[in-house]
This record gives C-alpha cells, structure tokens and sequence, in this order.
C-alpha cells in the first residue's frame, strides 16, 4: 500500500499613371507573394523542448529561461535554467500536501544529439519520500526527435520500506505546422505500462498541450488524459 502511494504521489502590403500604376502593381504582388511565403515559412519555436508531456528530453532550459506550468488543472510547476547545463525546477499538486524538486543536469549537447540526467525527488509528509532518477537522450532535431531513457523510481517510508523500480522510457516529438507538435511519451515498468499521445500547441507566451493517456498496472486498466498549461517569455521565430 505504502508502494502504491508513493507511486501515485509520482505517480503552445496607387496609381499615379498607367505605366506607374503598373509597376506598383506588380510590386504589390510580388510583396505580397513575398511576404506570404516569409509567414509560411515562419514557425513558432518551442519554449519546452526541454520536456515532452511529463518526462524529460536530453535539452535543457538554458541560463535565464523559466517556464510556469498547471498540469492537469491542478499541480503547479516551475523551472528554471541557471546555467546552459543545469536547470531546476519545484512542483506541488493543490489536493495534497506533497512536493518535489527536479534538478536537471546536461551531460552532452550538439545540434543532433542530447543527453541529460536528474532526478524528481518527492516529499509526501506521513508517507516518507521518494522520487525517480534517470538519464535520458534524445536524438534529432528541435522539430522531429526521439527520446529514450531509464529511470528508477526508489523511496522510504517512515516504517523504513524502500522501494526499487526500474522503468524505461521512450517517446518522440514531431512537429507537424507552424504551431503544433505531435508529442508521445511512454513508460514501460514491472507490472504495467503508461501510453500517451497527443499535440502541443505552441503560441507567443504560451504552449498548450492535450492527449490522451492509457494506464496499464497489473490487472487494471483505465484510460486517463493529458492537458497542461505552460506559460513562457515570447518564444522566437525561425524562418
């Protein structure tokens, strides 16, 4: 029982003359032409790449940048880069009194590859503490990428029971217009599996993410969704 609750816890263009007239014409068109293919061309950065729904990616925020996140309606998140390598982040769910903390380090990063590795610890107060660590890389571009890693959900309660649990996890990103990004995330651990799939949909100061989840933990199952909030600095364009 006290395994459960630890891991429940865990668990975004005039005239003026006929041959004026004309050349301003074709100037017009062609500004407009231009200018049509410069926004379809433009696409909206996203602000947390660092992350797919819940789980990391091998990206971190780098120094400076911060992110507010509501999950779920109801669980309050944080982060912040403090240097190009390490960031930090404190969550905490408004029903219950828990909360953790998400120190995230960068191991490797170039512009295909990126590793990293942190840990979630928990605080359940009555319940003891306990969280995941993990590494995780993720290969591919900001746009298009694949994301795999392990973790190891651990923890003690007061009666001193600690817990071991090793979980991998895949999932991948692929951007699918201008402002949208198809996300999946998955955990595969003894007993069960967790699946979700989804979109980010990424705007100036704000990146909205909705999917569905499907929870597979020994003889149960049940379906779950995904729909989160995450409030940024305006996010750059590229094009």
């Amino acid at each position: 029982m006290r395994r459960s609750l630890l891991l429940l816890a865990l668990v975004s263009t005039l005239l003026s003359g006929p041959l004026a007239g004309w050349a301003v014409a074709q100037s017009a068109v062609a500004d407009s032409q231009s200018a049509a293919a410069a926004a379809s061309e433009t696409v909206t950065e996203d602000a947390v790449a660092s992350k797919l729904f819940y789980a990391p990616t091998g990206r971190v925020l780098k120094r400076g940048e911060v992110y507010v996140a509501v999950d779920a309606f109801s669980i309050g998140v944080v982060r912040v880069g403090v240097t190009d390598r390490f960031s930090i982040g404190v969550g905490r769910p408004l029903w219950v009194n828990t909360t953790w903390i998400t120190p995230k380090f960068q191991i490797y990063e170039n512009d295909r590859a990126a590793v990293a590795t942190g840990v979630l610890h928990l605080f359940a107060p009555g319940f003891g503490s306990g969280g995941v660590g993990y590494s995780v890389a993720t290969i591919g571009s900001r746009d298009n990428a694949v994301t795999a890693g392990m973790g190891w959900f651990y923890g003690k309660d007061d009666g001193g029971l600690h817990v071991g649990i090793p979980v991998l996890i895949v999932g991948g990103e692929r951007r699918v217009s201008r402002r949208s990004k198809f996300i999946t995330e998955n955990y595969v651990f003894d007993g069960g599996v967790i699946l979700s799939a989804g979109g980010r949909l990424m705007r100036r100061n704000v990146s909205m993410e909705f999917g569905g989840m499907f929870v597979i933990s020994g003889d149960a199952a049940f379906p779950g969704a995904v729909v989160n909030f995450v409030f940024h600095p305006a996010t750059r364009k590229k094009g």
